[in-house]
């Protein structure tokens, strides 16, 4: 039995009249709506315009129904057509008649009519779909005088025909007024084809600026290929402005980009993507950003909820997020005349409870940007196999504080709470000479809201960083469900830092020529259960020649740090304050086992200060072992005649 789609709505509504109580209530309308309106379309069809609506099986004739009849009676007319006069004559006769029923006096007037008609059908399919060659415009292809008045005309063709393709072949077009795109429109562009800019602001629009749109019911369907759009900063004083976006794009769905060449943003963004569903970005090449008004934190793909001030248009400014947004095989650099980006993907504002959801940025070239990747509050996000050259910050993970503007709703009420993003995989990556961070992750608090930033996976990631005054690998604050896990890492100021978080794993990476320490866990500054690092396991991992301790724990607990090889620790010479392999201070529960200690520079192999709760074993190699506080104990755990959980001393 044949099944048909379900009109589903959302019936298990928030019991609180907020921002999610609407965004429930506005989908369940916009589904009735757009139910209901299918139905009256459908309606109206039937009745004024479908003419094969019912096939003859569901028609009654008398006692059997008009297919079986008609069978029999085709039947019957074959037999008589073939079977008198001999072949051909009645059969010559019935070819006469054409397929609409319609009798000639002749059979080639018969076969005239019938080509007549399948030659108007396949020009009616042809408009459907067309195929614009934007030479047939006879545009300037000079770059001197404007074609976007032309290039309109043509895409507006497309938009009338309900889809197509435009053709742009090798030549710069100078755009002195937005262009907008309609839906269903591919625009191809040969490799030396430059849309140009000649206006103060875009150069082209996804979908009318002047319409309202809601959710994802703006433009579907637009992909561009090949070529070159440039803001034309060599022309900047004939061409004046302050700021430019290349590309707008809002309330849309299915957007593609491939093999694009975005040239010389101003001060804003390349592709401005806001409240977008399934957009992708193929082998594009970003390159040059000029500030030009003084603004910073601008990206070359911002990736955004849709809120007022956020993008022109009349709105609707609904907080529609971006969801399943893919970045790959694309390159973020400088130009020849313009330096490299603020940020080359990222947002730098949110609203209360949304969340731009499922993010790849896989296998791309960041060079010499200020941030690289920054998601602020994303959720499901996959940052991997990508390689990231001298740029001052490669990944920074970001959330909003209770009292900033981020933290409103919809409608601008604060919501005054800290909201993190959650689930990043970050894996397979190149790290290479940033001047500040490799992977910067910083929730938030304000007050008794704490936004942690959740569920982190940095695995078999390189981070080589020739910048040993300033350069960190990791650095986490007000962080939960972390696992840092086969990294290799050499040369940098320090290797992992860590404070404030919680569930924290840091296994089988291998840390090398650090200037200071090789995993520091730091004081933490926060409040509440936040004051401490709870929940750190450390084990299996190399740590050889840092300048400090290879590590040093500060207010953690629960603690297990357990197989891991020290080397060659307090390696500076800037002051004589002792340092060795393992330090701790003001830690409470937790195990130290089964490390190994080399090194001849070393103050001592572990050394721990206010400890309670805390047992070390097995520990071997060279140097000392020194624990202090309160049920500290260099020995194991044993079970008493009473079958509790004693610990058992073997120091001496």
């Amino acid at each position: 039995m044949k099944t048909y789609p379900a009109l589903r709505v959302q019936k298990n509504l928030s019991n609180k009249l907020d921002q999610a109580s609407r965004r429930e209530h506005i989908e369940n309308y916009t589904k009735i709506e757009k139910a209901f309106n299918d139905v009256l379309s459908r309606d109206y069809k039937h009745r004024t315009d479908e003419q094969n609506a019912h096939n003859t099986k569901q028609i009654t004739h008398g006692n059997t129904t008009l297919d079986k009849l008609l069978t029999y009676r085709l039947a019957q007319i074959e037999n008589l057509v073939t079977g008198v006069d001999g072949d051909g004559v009645k059969e010559v006769t019935d070819s006469r008649v054409s397929t609409d029923g319609t009798s000639h006096e002749l059979l080639s007037e018969r076969l005239l009519h019938d080509f007549n008609n399948v030659s108007e059908t396949i020009d009616n399919v042809n408009k459907k779909f067309v195929e614009i060659n934007f030479d047939t415009y006879n545009p300037d292809k000079s770059g001197k005088v404007p074609v976007n008045t032309l290039l309109q005309s043509a895409l507006n063709e497309i938009r009338d025909a309900d889809a197509g393709t435009l053709i742009i072949k090798n030549g710069v077009y100078l755009i002195n007024k937005r262009v907008t795109v309609h839906s269903n429109t591919t625009i191809k562009m040969e490799d030396n084809a430059v849309l140009l800019r000649g206006n103060d602001r875009a150069i082209l629009d996804f979908g009318n600026i002047n319409e309202m749109f809601y959710g994802y019911e703006g433009v579907q369907n637009i992909h561009l290929i090949g070529g070159t759009l440039d803001c034309n900063l060599e022309e900047i004083n004939k061409y004046p402005t302050d700021a430019a976006n290349t590309i707008n794009i809002r309330h849309a769905q299915n957007v593609s980009f491939y093999n694009v060449k975005f040239r010389n943003t101003l001060s804003y963004h390349a592709v401005d993507i806001n409240g977008v569903k399934d957009i992708y970005f193929t082998n594009c090449i970003f390159e040059g950003y000029k500030n030009l008004n003084g603004t910073s934190g601008k990206e070359a793909i911002q990736i955004a909820e849709i809120v007022k001030g956020g993008v022109g248009g009349p709105g609707s400014w609904d907080g529609t997020p971006c969801k399943n947004v893919v970045i790959t095989g694309c390159v973020f650099r400088a130009s020849n005349i313009a330096p490299s980006f603020d940020v080359a993907i990222g947002n730098h504002a949110s609203i209360h409870n949304i969340y731009q959801e499922n993010i790849k940025v896989t296998n791309n070239t960041f060079e010499e940007c200020k941030v690289g990747v920054y998601p602020f509050k994303w959720v499901n996000v996959e940052i991997s196999g990508n390689t990231f050259d001298k740029n001052s910050t490669c990944v920074h993970i970001a959330a909003t504080r209770g009292n900033m503007n981020s933290a409103k709703d919809v409608n601008g009420i604060p919501s005054k709470q800290s909201q993190g993003g959650d689930i990043y995989l970050i894996k397979d990556n190149v790290f290479r000479n940033y001047k500040n961070y490799g992977v910067y992750a910083y929730g938030e608090e304000y007050n008794d809201s704490i936004g942690y930033i959740g569920h982190i996976r940095i695995n078999d990631n390189t981070f080589i960083c020739d910048n040993n005054d300033n350069g960190k690998n990791i650095v986490m604050a007000l962080c939960r469900h972390v696992h840092i896990k086969g990294n290799n890492m050499t040369y940098s100021y320090r290797g992992i830092y860590i404070t404030g978080s919680h569930n924290i794993f840091i296994d089988n990476n291998y840390i090398e020529n650090i200037k200071t320490e090789g995993i520091f866990v730091n004081d933490s500054a926060y409040s509440g259960f936040a004051m401490q690092t709870n929940h750190l396991n450390i084990t299996n991992n190399t740590i050889n020649s840092t300048g400090r301790n290879c590590m040093n724990i500060h207010n953690s607990r629960f603690l297990y740090i357990n197989n891991n090889k020290t080397l060659n620790a307090n390696l500076q010479t800037e002051d004589s304050v002792n340092r060795g392999g393992i330090f701790l201070t003001d830690c409470r529960n937790g195990r130290i086992e089964s490390n190994d200690n080399w090194g001849v520079t070393d103050s001592f192999a572990i050394y721990g200060t206010k400890l309670t709760n805390v047992v070390a074993f097995n520990n071997g190699g060279s140097g000392t072992v020194r624990l202090t506080g309160t049920d500290a104990y260099v020995g194991y755990y044993n079970v008493d005649s009473n079958n509790n959980i004693i610990k058992h001393s073997t120091k001496g």
